[in-house]
């Protein structure tokens, strides 16, 4: 006989739930699966689902759950228990007939050139075409070398600038075209649309003539329409409210070749019967509608887009895509993403080199959803420039590093860390007992474990503090104003504040202090970093986990055919030094987390 699902679970144990805890929530199914996945669990369970599970002992709304993970996705298709019916997993991506999707949240579909042979590694990269996942070959693409597309951003999506952005997909033009529009769904999730201007086209069939058009817009008040009119006929607008600005969504247009429906956030908000006739496109735009010349530029951030032309999803199908859509789009201001499973706290402080003076287009792309950054209760993608930064940093590294080491657990940032700064309290604002940087990062991380905890479906397994910082500290000792055991004793009183007044903090990461790169002050240079590593033998909770700094003055690396050194300036780090800082960091890191 087949083991239950509480049997196998039992055997395996998890980390977190108590075993007779682990039953009664599963018994009275309560238990969130997903946390099971994102804690490193999907080998066991995919395992266990692929030869032990029988149908008629696994509850279908686990299955949802499973669906969310495409490592497992597709071994529970038609698993059934209990007293419920089977629920179908979901593949937007899957191969089909007149399907197409393109996921921003994966860079590895993401191009520079309309060629497609240039990936888009950084943030702010011009976006000059998508490749479609299905398969079927509907790239999105602008038409010359030379015509501004979108670009990438930090959470992960494809921003359109209201004023000359917009990617073609032209082929599924001719799919749109008939005697009738066709049966279709259409879902996408878009992040801060901006209803400013008279119209904001989130995509459109068009044609080289003024008539037909198929265009989705929204307005100056906020309110986002379909527009159809056939190439012989007038134009019927079907109007729903789209929330306020700058709130991010989730939509779905569903057409059975009569009736059209709206959903927002999954939700029916609109249905009416759409006034049929032939319409004749010869072109797709995404940003832009095209009616003779290319007009009415939306400004929004694409996160994804995918559907069906020419027959509709299913029910299920439906149910499950828009299952699949919450999971992924939280509908929230900012385009807030929403991580899952166990999460770890990381808070930058210190100075400048904490913060990152590197170049952001040189950091690495952290995988979508693999990291987090959190700002209120909003979370977003990781990726450079973190925070307050606006250049590259140690921090993208770091988390490739970490979920790679721990791939269970998924970190979250928040970037305290003020440049020009130090522990002494010679010169304000200072991180000491009296200045008001230290209590402001406490604060941060507090408030920042409030919201991770309030997040469903959220783990926190500790909070960590990454410190780099000496640099003023050094500059200002060697000028007579402090002594080195001042120094010693405010970042001890610092560290001991940190603990006490953060429950959940687990340790305290130094990021030794380097060298000037003139040698200068090397003696102040050495005490200081002589200091972290007694702040490391005397707090048991504090650990230096990255000791490569100081050679980075005579260290060199080769960029574009020139060799370069990996100091910025006299104090600075370009960013290989900042990758490495980040990559060796975290592998010291994860051994004590």
């Amino acid at each position: 006989m087949a083991q239950t699902l509480v049997q196998r679970l039992m055997e395996l144990g998890t980390p977190f739930v108590p075993a007779n805890e682990l039953v009664k929530q599963i018994n009275s199914r309560t238990y969130n699966v997903t946390r099971l996945i994102n804690a490193g669990w999907v080998d066991e369970l995919s395992r266990y689902l692929a030869t032990s599970l029988a149908a008629g002992t696994f509850k279908a709304t686990k299955a949802v759950e499973y669906s969310m993970v495409p490592a497992v996705a597709a071994l529970i298709a038609g698993v059934a228990g209990d007293d419920e019916t089977p629920v179908p997993t979901f593949d937007p991506y899957a191969a089909g007939v007149n399907t197409f999707g393109w996921n921003p949240q994966d860079p590895a579909t993401l191009f520079q050139d309309i060629a497609r042979t240039v990936p888009v590694t950084a943030a702010g990269q011009i976006v000059a075409a998508i490749a479609d996942k299905t398969g079927n070959g509907h790239h999105a693409s602008f038409v010359t070398s030379t015509a501004i597309s979108g670009f990438y951003d930090l959470v992960g999506a494809v921003v359109f600038n209201g004023t000359d952005s917009q990617l073609r997909a032209n082929t599924l033009a001719a799919l749109m075209s008939g005697a009738a529009l066709p049966p279709f769904t259409i879902m996408w999730a878009e992040f801060d649309p901006d209803s400013a201007g008279a119209t904001q086209t989130r995509w459109a069939f068009g044609s080289a003539n003024s008539a037909p058009r198929f265009q989705v817009r929204g307005d100056a008040s906020g309110v986002l329409s379909a527009v159809t009119q056939p190439t012989a006929g007038s134009a019927q607008t079907h109007s729903f409210n789209s929330g306020a600005e700058g709130v991010s969504q989730r939509w779905t247009l569903d057409f059975n070749g009569t009736t059209l429906v709206v959903y927002r956030n999954g939700s029916e908000i609109y249905r009416a019967v759409v006034t049929q006739g032939a319409f004749s496109f010869d072109r797709f735009a995404l940003g832009a509608q095209y009616r003779g010349s290319a007009a009415d530029f939306g400004e929004f951030k694409l996160g994804e887009m995918f559907g069906r032309i020419g027959s509709q999803y299913s029910a299920a199908d439906l149910a499950a895509a828009h299952a699949y859509m919450a999971a992924r789009f939280p509908a929230s201001s900012g385009g807030g993403l929403t991580p899952a499973g166990n999460v770890s706290l990381h808070i930058i402080a210190g100075q400048s080199n904490a913060e990152g003076r590197g170049t952001a287009a040189d950091a690495p792309v952290v995988p979508a959803l693999g990291a987090f950054y959190l700002t209120g209760s909003t979370f977003t993608q990781l990726n450079d420039p973190v925070g307050g930064a606006d250049t590259g940093s140690a921090w993208p590294a770091f988390a490739i590093q970490w979920k790679s080491s721990k791939p269970g657990n998924s970190p979250i940032f928040r970037e305290t860390a003020q440049g020009g700064t130090s522990v002494l309290d010679a010169e304000a604002p200072n991180w000491s007992a009296t200045g008001t940087l230290a209590p402001a990062s406490r604060v941060a991380l507090n408030a920042a474990v409030a919201n991770i905890n309030a997040t469903p479906g959220c783990t926190l397994t500790g909070s960590y503090i990454h410190w780099a910082e000496g640099e003023s500290a050094a500059r200002i000792i060697a000028s007579g104003v402090a002594t080195v055991p001042q120094y010693k004793a405010a970042l001890k009183a610092k560290f001991e504040a940190d603990k006490a007044q953060c429950p959940t903090l687990a340790a305290i990461f130094i990021y030794e202090l380097g060298k000037r790169k003139d040698g200068a002050t090397e003696d102040v240079y050495a005490a200081i970093r002589q200091v972290q590593h007694e702040m490391a033998a005397e707090l048991p909770y504090v650990f230096v986990v990255y000791e490569g700094a100081k050679t980075f003055p005579d260290r060199t690396f080769v960029k574009d055919g020139v060799t370069l050194s990996y100091m910025k300036d006299s104090v600075h780090y370009k960013q290989p030094g900042y990758n490495e800082m980040g990559t060796m960091g975290a592998i010291a890191a994860v051994t004590h987390a």
